[in-house]
């Protein structure tokens, strides 16, 4: 009889051992991937703390972002071999529709004013 507490004991630590590998492996494929801070994780940051936004308006902000900054690599590629004026104006026209896109869409209407101060502030400062 001491014979097969011994086994049982054996079969169990093993049982466990295999259960805790597997639910080690299990955890790391289903652990969403850490994401690195997005480029202009510091300006939406601010915008979130300065303007007190909402989960869901952060969240909207940070899409916008992403999709900012993704059509500012667009055209940075296409105008990569021909760089120039015009890339400027164009990448001047996507910063002034993603800042209406933020002022209308993202931001509640009373912090409105607010935003067009500080823009105007950085887009002709004054020295």
């Amino acid at each position: 009889m001491n014979r097969l507490h011994l086994w049982i004991g054996v079969l169990a630590l093993t049982c466990f051992a295999v259960g805790l590998a597997a639910g080690l492996v299990i955890q790391r494929r289903l652990a969403p991937h850490p994401t690195r801070p997005g480029q202009f994780a510091d300006y939406e940051h601010l915008l979130s703390e300065t303007f007190d936004l909402s989960a869901d308006r952060r969240r909207y902000l940070a899409q916008a972002m992403d999709a900012y900054a993704r059509d500012i690599d667009a055209v940075r590629t296409r105008y990569l071999a021909k760089a120039g004026a015009d890339m400027q104006r164009e990448l001047e026209q996507v910063g002034l529709r993603y800042a209406d896109l933020i002022r209308n869409d993202v931001l509640p209407a009373s912090r409105r004013q607010a935003f067009d101060e500080v823009s105007q502030a950085t887009l002709y400062p004054t020295q």
